[in-house]
């Protein structure tokens, strides 16, 4: 069994990659994605 940490946009694919992983019994530990610096309109 691995510990994994796996970048997260939410979409389609990420979503894919994660249940997989879950399903062949990986222990998903950290799911980790970016944000613009202006992601309320300011900066």
């Amino acid at each position: 069994m691995e510990n994994i940490a796996i970048s997260w946009s939410g979409g389609k694919d990420g979503c894919m990659a994660l249940h997989r992983l879950i399903e062949q019994g990986d222990s998903v530990k950290c799911l980790f994605t970016t944000l613009p610096e202006d992601i309320d309109g300011r900066t």
